[in-house]
């Protein structure tokens, strides 16, 4: 009787390696979030730690669940399997159930350094909640009688409840920050000088409308956009009359004219020169406007005014898609107009700053490391030219307080290499299953224009740990057990929960199973060594 050879196990000149790769939600995002590890803790029920983990980059989430343009879902790989994680509606409810249940942070070890901040918006903040948490000292002096800058007078109640700013804005505060109300700088140079600074950042948000330019007879009121919304949020609310023009396509002009339907105006129209489809307002600010009643007139510029009458020239696209006179007119009655165009930062007060290189919009040049041409004297949010959004001021926020804590240790403060992108096509979707995503409930837009009150509900928080779950977690290991079931030479090891696996390069054949089971992408194929 021969005795049996013993199998041959033929290996591959590959070998499987695990790897992280980066998630699209997070280089998506503006204020640099690890969304794809707070959405893991959620799925968990760690909502203290997932509330945690987003105050690593932004302690504001229950404000950015709120006002946010979410571009982490516009590249979310879920969109090329059945929709998108509705991450906005998560962070809505984490920050929502953080200040129902009063989670707090704690400041850091005090380092004797001092810094002064112009401006108390989301940049502004932003800075001086990190700054605290490194240990430093930090002053805003602050223009306005209330903190929040853009966010307290640009943006409207209804899309931002005052009691979620205010109270988000007094957690930050509640670190130690000092700030002086009513404080406008006039003279940035002596205010270093008085308080005894070391360094500064420049936080001011584009409180000056840009006007544009055309010709009037005995008009009637003509407002600047930021001005209406100011005196609608701080002060006596803007008498129109019963016909408003907003002239503008972006969100300020939404917000503007969905503002005056909640203050009773009758008739509001958007002017815009451009189609709908070239309008940079946010999709669903306009479908909501057209609900409430908004009307919408497209490719119309304004000619002139005269008394309540508007001249529009009506507008055609030539063959690059770009609007164009047709030379053609019509007229339109009002008894108010907003212009909502652009929007400007004030820097006067920069004028005895040397070396502050101010642009023709009125933006400041930084370096590298946010800083402006005058040593020790940084600058972000709507003062650089550069994205404007709630969420681009407080990125920059964060990135500005890096920047100046190694500053004052004579150190300098570089960003982590980013991984390797985990683009749809490295993932390998083990499940046919769509699931719907969650949609908060929307007010009708009946309710919804009686008051300022919030038309969007906060999702329960059995819907947050359901959408949490459809997260891909693309590109990094969730510990599905998938490779570690499918090895054929048993050559993986589970580590325990939250350590993930080991590959024992000896015994592994190359054959490249795990490779393909891997869902999320978090194991390549390398080299055998």
């Amino acid at each position: 009787m021969s005795e049996e050879k013993p199998k041959t196990v033929v290996k591959s000149k590959k070998i499987a390696c695990y790897i992280d790769r980066l998630p699209p939600c997070n280089n998506a995002c503006p204020a640099g979030e690890n969304i794809q590890a707070w959405l893991q803790l959620v799925k968990a029920g760690k909502f203290k730690e997932a509330f945690e983990k987003i105050l690593e980059n932004n302690p504001m989430p229950a404000i950015h669940g709120r006002v946010c343009y979410h571009n982490c879902e516009t590249k979310c790989n879920r969109a090329q399997f059945d929709s998108t994680v509705s991450n906005h509606n998560i962070e809505r409810f984490l920050g929502d159930m953080a200040l129902k249940e009063g989670w707090t942070v704690a400041p850091g070890a005090a380092t004797g350094k001092k810094i002064l901040i112009v401006g108390a918006g989301p940049a502004g903040l932003s800075c001086a909640y990190h700054l605290r948490r490194f240990g430093h000292e930090v002053t805003i002096y602050e223009a306005l009688p209330k903190a929040g800058g853009m966010m307290l007078v640009g943006i409207p109640a209804y899309r931002l409840a005052r009691d979620i700013l205010d109270g988000e804005v007094q957690r930050i505060l509640n670190l130690g920050v000092n700030i002086s109300y009513n404080h406008k700088v006039d003279d940035l140079l002596a205010e270093k000088e008085a308080g005894k600074f070391d360094a500064v950042f420049l936080a001011v948000g584009a409180h000056i409308g840009k006007n544009v330019l055309f010709p009037v007879k005995d008009p009637c009121r003509i407002w600047d956009a930021v001005d209406y919304l100011r005196e609608a949020s701080i002060n006596t609310p803007p008498k129109t009359g019963s016909r408003l023009v907003v002239y503008g396509g972006g969100n300020t002009a939404i917000d503007v004219a969905r503002t005056a339907i909640r203050l009773g105006v009758k008739d509001v129209s958007i002017v815009y020169h451009r189609t709908r489809q070239k309008m940079p307002a946010f999709a669903l600010e306009v479908e909501e406007a057209l609900e409430e009643g908004v009307k919408l007139h497209f490719l119309r510029t304004i000619v002139s005014l005269e008394a309540n009458t508007l001249t529009l020239s009506v507008n055609e696209l030539d063959e690059k898609g770009a609007p164009k006179p047709t030379g053609q007119t019509e007229t339109f009655d009002t008894d108010a107009v907003v212009l909502a165009l652009s929007q400007i930062p004030d820097t006067e007060f920069l004028s005895k700053v040397p070396n502050i290189e101010v642009n023709a919009n009125a933006t400041i040049n930084v370096d590298e490391d946010l800083m402006t041409g005058s040593f020790g004297i940084f600058a972000g949010g709507d003062m650089i030219p550069f994205d404007r959004s709630v969420t681009h001021a407080v990125g920059h926020g964060k990135f500005a307080a890096r920047k100046i804590d190694a500053f004052l240790a004579g150190k300098h403060y570089t960003r982590p290499l980013k991984h390797e992108a985990a683009t749809f096509d490295k993932l390998h979707i083990t499940t046919t299953e769509k699931t719907p995503k969650v949609e908060a409930e929307v007010l009708p837009a009946g309710l919804r224009i009686k008051d300022f009150s919030e038309g969007l509900k906060t999702i329960s928080k059995e819907d947050a740990v359901y959408e949490s779950k459809r997260c891909f977690s693309c590109g990094n290991c969730f510990e599905c057990d998938g490779c570690y079931a499918i090895c054929p030479v048993h050559a993986i090891t589970k580590l325990g929960v939250g350590k993930r696996y080991l590959i024992d390069t000896d015994k592994c054949i190359g054959c490249g199973k795990c490779f393909k089971r891997c869902p999320c992408g978090a194991i390549v194929m390398i080299d055998r060594k």
